[in-house]
């Protein structure tokens, strides 16, 4: 039998493993919705592992979003937009970035094997309090190497992933919005970069072994939360937040923020009432918006919470009643489901960030976009096809920004990213590449230009037959963002 096959029946085996232990009396779930939940999440830790893990190569990494509104695990804020890329020691990597209008931005590095299970510990972080930002909100950040003065990072022997995090405080969650453009692209700059490794029996069963140390570090590796010693900021009480603390060293936290986690119990005509002194820094608190619903509502700011205050005197939330027995917790807790289990979280970072003019409050950034007018639109349109038909990279690329976001299904086949998403020229310039390489007679034929407020989208034909293209532009009429769709 072959590697692969055997590594495929060792995950089929946990699986089965997980059915019989994890969804089940062992973990505290007995009813068929305990259960059914309990399978969900499984599921969400399935497609965690094979999106970050199955394929895994710090010699030519990319960043892969760790959580989506479809792919949720291990406490993820929905005010946050996280990524990771795989690492190790002895090469030097250049990260590139946009704060993308988020109030907090850091990269901590992981440490532990490299085998898909929990990180042992974080070794670093560097946040935008600690790294320069340029006034479009792009970074430059180098890791591993020799020490450098400023915006660098360590890379130790037991490095094995970097984790990024984009704080945002709007009014809709930055993470529900799972096209939101965070540009960050990652690249080898120093080191003896091992080649590309063409996938074979050995690799392909390495990727399986790491999808199935995900789950079973998740699940099995974790025991029932009562059976279990809890960092300082998790609290086993219903309802009741210990007071928050950084967590050091902690395994997939940053340690230069605040943590303060409970379980949480309401009834379906209770509301989950929490107050708390807001000591002039971002702060989230992860609120259910509905007993019954898996959507959460943030309350990110001062304002914000006084808002919910306000609407829960004014009658227009659920009133708040006597907490629930013991005896009424289990069926409580069935009613009230999250994806991953029953936790609200308070992340408060303690750091600076940006700031308005006199130093004293917090700004957001958001890109100001042009107003495209029909002449531009057809100068556009023009360029960018005689530019594609003359296969000259340079030219092409002319039209977008550095930090540009391009999707298409596409680049799942051809630069093997699943997600469909690249980010920053260097990236998608070896993108096209290969796709210009894949089709020297590439030609396409302009159909039709439509103009939008901020944007264009031009039909074509191309090499696979109909396709359209759309564009949204920057104040300088870059492309900061594009996005291709084929019949």
């Amino acid at each position: 039998m072959s590697e692969s096959r055997k590594a495929l029946h060792e995950l089929i085996d946990l699986l089965r493993e997980v059915d019989q232990r994890y969804l089940g009396p062992e973990w505290n779930l007995n009813s068929d919705a305990d259960v059914a939940e309990g399978t969900r999440a499984v599921m969400h830790m399935l497609q965690g592992g094979l999106v970050s893990h199955f394929e895994d190569d710090p010699d030519h990494p990319t960043f892969r979003k760790i959580v989506s509104p479809t792919r949720k695990f291990t406490g993820d804020n929905p005010d946050a937009i996280y990524f990771e890329a795989p690492v190790r020691h002895g090469l030097v990597y250049r990260v590139r970035g946009q704060m993308a209008g988020a109030v907090y931005v850091s990269i901590t590095v992981e440490t532990g094997p490299r085998d898909g299970t929990l990180g042992q510990g974080t070794n670093g972080v560097i946040n935008d309090t600690m790294f320069d930002v340029a006034a479009d909100g792009s970074f430059e950040i180098h890791l591993g190497g020799p020490e450098r003065p400023r915006n660098w990072l360590a890379l130790p022997e037991n490095a094995n992933r970097i984790t990024t995090r984009h704080y945002f405080e709007e009014e809709k969650t930055a993470a529900a919005d799972d096209l939101r453009a965070v540009p960050l692209s990652i690249e080898v700059v120093g080191g003896e970069q091992k080649p590309v490794e063409t996938p074979n029996d050995a690799s392909v069963a390495a990727g399986i072994r790491r999808v199935a140390g995900f789950v079973r570090a998740r699940t099995l590796g974790m025991p029932p939360m009562a059976n279990r010693e809890q960092p300082a900021f998790v609290s086993k009480v219903p309802n009741v937040f210990p007071k928050p603390v950084k967590p050091g060293a902690l395994g997939l936290a940053a340690f230069d923020a605040a943590y303060s986690m409970a379980p949480y119990v309401i009834g379906p005509d209770q509301a989950l009432v929490i107050t708390a002194r807001w000591p002039g820094m971002s702060q989230r608190l992860r609120l259910p918006l509905d007993p019954t619903s898996d959507d959460l509502r943030l309350c990110e700011s001062a304002d914000r919470a006084q808002s919910e205050a306000d609407e829960a005197r004014a009658g227009r939330l659920a009133p708040d009643r006597d907490r629930p027995s013991g005896s009424r917790r289990s069926e409580l807790a069935r009613q009230r489901r999250a994806p991953l289990r029953h936790r609200l979280l308070a992340v408060l970072p303690a750091g600076g960030g940006d700031r308005d003019a006199s130093g004293d409050g917090r700004s957001l950034r958001f890109d100001r976009t042009a107003v495209i007018d029909r002449d531009f639109a057809m100068h556009f349109a023009q360029e960018w096809i005689e530019a594609w038909n003359s296969h000259d990279l340079d030219r092409i690329l002319a039209h977008y920004r550095d930090d540009f976001v391009m999707s298409s299904p596409r680049i799942a086949v051809v630069a093997s990213e699943p997600s469909g998403v690249l980010a920053g020229k260097d990236a998608i310039r070896t993108y096209w590449a290969k796709a210009l390489a894949a089709a020297p007679d590439l030609h396409f034929e302009l159909v039709e230009t439509f103009v939008g407020a901020d944007c264009i989208v031009l039909r074509y034909r191309g090499v696979r037959g109909p396709a359209a293209e759309t564009f949204f532009f920057d104040e300088q009429r870059r492309v900061v963002r594009a996005a291709a769709s084929y019949a």
